[in-house]
């Protein structure tokens, strides 16, 4: 079962004359405002010159365009993390500790708009613990957020008889174990010879499991819980015999979530391709249709596209290999804690992509709001006193 957030904002918007420009509006100012919250936290640390121009370079960054303008959950995602950011740098840089339980429940309504933004929710616990004094609305806050997580683990649980966030979560350790990583377990395995049974037994199983899914859901009767569970059971044998093989592809595979891939299906959504002929709606939404008719909105549409192809395989992958990954050494050495933590928590959302799914760039987008902070923290308070220098002898 997918993360209800989003699900339950378009919904919402259904009621409205036009959902699809409510849409297009709340996924734009959601943009905007990670912007507005980017450039408060960067004037903190540089100029605000300099800030305003590194807030509004987050705003071009190609993905922006294609997630602002679709049915996706990647730009609300960017709004959250970029909200918690902006209530961990009041906690721990400014020191406004009074933020703690705000911090803490909205945490827990991230997990609701992308499950493995579970982290955050880890992140917050943290800071919790580590205040030096903490107030009984602290106390009550955090169980709140216990509270609103645990109602939906009930609700996944009556609604799919899965325990748990979500009834879906075998089917990405799948495709991380058997399929990218290519492990199985033993052809004696039980659960490996009740999955070869419900697919076939001549089925290639190392294929992901949107492949396998449709043979399995007509051997069990259409159940998308069960032929998760099943998927899940077999991947967990294959990790458990077989550790150190999970273990030491994650350096390769934290790697390949920054490489020169794109971060969208750039063939679904050009009109040149697949999207001119695979269009469809949902309710009064029309997934293709332009909000403002104009003759040439496909071709500009495409040359956006095409744009974004250039940029993230020729660009992005040395933003990260030249600046993000040398900001990350330079400000653990640091001693900037608010640094620090964000760091942490980029590599640690990373981290539990690749240890849990299918390592691709699109699942690393969303962390957008940490790069550019990361980056922007770490190397602009080292430059400025470079540039004072040049300023003085030119």
């Amino acid at each position: 079962m997918e993360p209800p957030l989003y699900s339950f904002f378009l919904y919402i918007a259904e009621f409205l004359p036009r959902a699809d420009i409510t849409v297009h509006f709340v996924q734009i100012a959601g943009f905007l405002l990670s912007a507005i919250i980017l450039y408060r936290i960067l004037s903190h640390y540089m100029r605000k010159e300099i800030a305003l121009i590194v807030a509004s370079l987050f705003l071009l960054v190609p993905a922006n365009f294609i997630y602002t303008s679709n049915l996706l959950a990647e730009g609300l995602s960017i709004l959250f993390i970029s909200i918690f950011i902006y209530l961990s740098y009041q906690i721990i840089e400014k020191k406004q500790t009074v933020y703690i339980g705000l911090l803490l429940m909205f945490s827990s309504l991230m997990i609701l708009e992308r499950y493995n933004l579970i982290v955050y929710w880890g992140a917050a616990f943290l800071i919790f613990l580590f205040l030096p004094k903490k107030h009984t609305r602290d106390y009550f806050a955090l169980f709140v957020s216990v509270l609103i997580i645990m109602i939906w683990v009930f609700t996944n649980h009556a609604w799919n008889g899965s325990w748990g966030l979500s009834n879906t979560s075998g089917k990405y350790l799948w495709n991380r174990i058997a399929w990218k990583n290519e492990l199985l377990p033993s052809e004696n395995n039980q659960d490996l010879i009740l999955l070869k049974q419900a697919l076939g037994n001549d089925m290639n199983l190392k294929q992901p499991w949107w492949i396998l899914e449709p043979y399995l859901l007509k051997s069990l009767n259409n159940s998308e819980t069960n032929s998760s569970k099943m998927l899940e059971k077999v991947a967990v044998a294959a990790l458990m015999e077989h550790p150190v093989e999970f273990v030491r592809v994650v350096p390769e595979y934290f790697f390949t979530a920054h490489d020169n891939r794109i971060p969208f299906h750039d063939g679904l959504y050009s009109y040149g391709r697949y999207m001119d002929g695979n269009c469809r709606s949902l309710g009064k939404i029309d997934f293709c249709k332009p909000i403002i008719p104009w003759e040439k909105a496909k071709s500009v549409w495409d040359g956006i596209i095409e744009f974004s192809e250039y940029y993230y395989t020729h660009v992005s992958f040395w933003w990260n290999y030249s600046l993000l990954f040398p900001a990350i050494v330079i400000g653990l050495i640091r001693k900037n804690s608010f640094v620090r933590f964000l760091i942490g928590i980029y590599l640690l959302s990373v981290l539990f992509i690749v240890f849990t799914g299918e390592p691709g760039t699109r699942y690393v987008y969303p962390f957008l709001p940490l790069k550019i902070l990361i980056i922007f923290t770490v190397f602009i308070p080292l430059l400025q006193p470079l540039w004072r220098s040049l300023q003085r002898h030119i």
